[in-house]
Parts: C-alpha cells; sequence; structure tokens
C-alpha cells in the first residue's frame, strides 16, 4: 500500500448544487458533514470522470458487490458529482480532530459566503478508497471556488435584537492548499449501498 497522501483533484466549472459549506449539515450525521454536488455539462465532465472511473475500477474486488459512483447522468443529461467530508474525524487509534472545507473567490481570496444553487463554481476533492457495503471511491471535500455567486439566503429568525455600533466578523480565514490556481476562473462519503450505477460514458 502506498503511504503518498492522495492527489488533489480539480473540477471544471461548472453548477453548485447542495452546498453546505459555511455550516455542516447535521441530518443524517450530528457531528456534522459538509456537502456539495457540482453539475457538469457532459463534455466538460469527461476528463474528471475518466479519471474517477479508472479509481473507482481499481478499488473493485473478486466477489464483493460494486459500491455506488460518485457521479451519475441527471435527468436533464448533465453529469452531477458529489463530494463530501465530515466535520470530525474519529481514527482506529482513539484519536478525535476536526476538518473544514475552505471557501475561496475566484482569486483565491478566503471568503465565508452561503452557496446557492446555481452558483458558478469549481470543487476540489481527494479519493479515498472503500470496501464496506460494496467497493468504490469516496469523494473527500477539501475547497470549493465560487467563481459566480448565488448567495443563498436563510429564512429570518428573529430574536428580538436592533443593529448596533460595535464589533464586525469579518470573511477572512487562514489559507490552505486547496488545488486552484489563481489565473483558473476562465478556464474551464457514499456507503455504496444502491450498488453501481449506469456510466454515461
Amino acid at each position: 500500500m502506498s503511504n503518498e497522501a492522495p492527489e488533489i483533484k480539480t473540477t471544471p466549472k461548472g453548477l453548485a448544487k447542495y452546498a453546505r459549506i459555511l455550516h455542516p449539515d447535521t441530518k443524517f450525521n450530528p457531528e456534522g458533514t459538509y456537502t456539495c454536488n457540482i453539475v457538469l455539462k457532459k463534455e466538460d465532465a469527461k476528463g474528471i470522470c475518466k479519471q474517477l472511473k479508472k479509481e473507482y475500477d481499481a478499488a473493485q474486488k473478486p466477489k464483493k458487490k460494486k459500491g455506488k459512483m460518485p457521479y451519475w447522468e441527471n435527468d436533464d443529461g448533465d453529469i452531477e458529482i458529489k463530494a463530501d467530508q465530515k466535520s470530525v474525524i474519529h481514527t482506529k487509534s482513539g484519536e478525535t480532530f476536526s476538518k473544514t472545507v475552505a471557501t475561496l473567490d475566484s482569486k483565491r481570496k478566503p471568503i465565508k459566503v452561503n452557496i446557492g444553487n446555481g452558483s458558478t463554481i469549481r470543487m476540489s476533492f481527494k479519493t479515498r478508497p472503500y470496501d464496506y457495503n460494496g467497493c468504490g471511491i469516496s469523494l473527500d471535500l477539501v475547497a470549493v471556488q465560487v467563481i459566480d455567486l448565488v448567495e443563498w439566503e436563510p429564512e429570518e429568525q428573529e430574536y428580538g435584537f436592533d443593529d448596533e455600533d460595535g464589533f464586525e466578523g469579518t470573511d477572512e480565514s487562514p489559507e490552505q492548499e486547496d488545488g486552484f490556481d489563481a489565473d483558473e476562473e476562465e478556464q474551464e462519503e457514499d456507503s455504496g449501498d444502491e450498488g453501481e450505477e449506469d456510466d454515461p460514458f
């Protein structure tokens, strides 16, 4: 088994769907999971999906069922890729540590925004093979680059406060490896319980 760290893979530009980056989703995991889907035109998705299919095939084992593919063709004929990242990791040795997902603007400046459906984004992730309830690969979300933001506005909750003079939070956060280049803006964990879907390519 190789001890090399997984390579960061980066998608072409596409449209965001079901992004939960500012606050992790706790619906299925009480500790929270960051999630994001990206919708790509079929032609644009060929390169990245070819890489994912190769790793997916390499993760298969004799007499084991195939897990769910990390991408699929949606009802509109586009390709949808899903990545996620647990906000709290528990290791086999008993250690616990937190994970975050970077959100960057078109110039790779760290930002904090609610990414709504239809935002133009790129997504970077690392692949990880799994062998439980099927064999396949998971895409561990590393970062999302927002090129054109459609901000999701949660319903306002009334707390009884008025605006006051005083402390205001900032959108700055530490830089981290993300897999994006500054001039790229103009370029183009699944359980496997549903079995392999038809590869659209």
